[in-house]
């Protein structure tokens, strides 16, 4: 398992004026960006877990599910208040792996 955290949202292009032969890096970050979280997995027998993605907020709209399945594909989605894993996203993480990786025929014959 492995949880990431990465920010969307609107890209836009800046210009920075720097002293020469300064070494200093710069990263721009406007207003416009969110936090999201995902959580990535393989289940034992390699079976690809589609991804947990956690967004900030209470509940999510239709829209919402439908840029995350365009952007993803197959994933499950999950709201916190922060865009964090907390005790009932954790239980929900667990019931979305266990479905993906429930045995099947073709797996028990291993």
């Amino acid at each position: 398992m492995d949880e990431t955290g990465y920010a969307i949202g609107f890209a836009y292009s800046a210009k920075v004026v720097v002293l020469r032969g300064s070494l200093i890096n710069f990263k721009t970050i406007n207003g416009l960006r969110e936090w999201v979280s995902q959580i990535n997995a393989i289940g034992m027998h390699g079976q690809i877990i589609p991804p947990f993605i956690i967004f900030r907020g209470r509940q999510y709209t239709a829209s919402l599910w439908q840029e995350a399945i365009e952007a993803v594909g197959d994933c499950t989605i999950g709201m916190s208040e922060n865009s964090w894993l907390n005790q009932e996203l954790s239980i929900k993480w667990l019931q979305h792996f266990k479905q993906h990786t429930r045995r099947t025929k073709a797996w028990q014959a291993y």
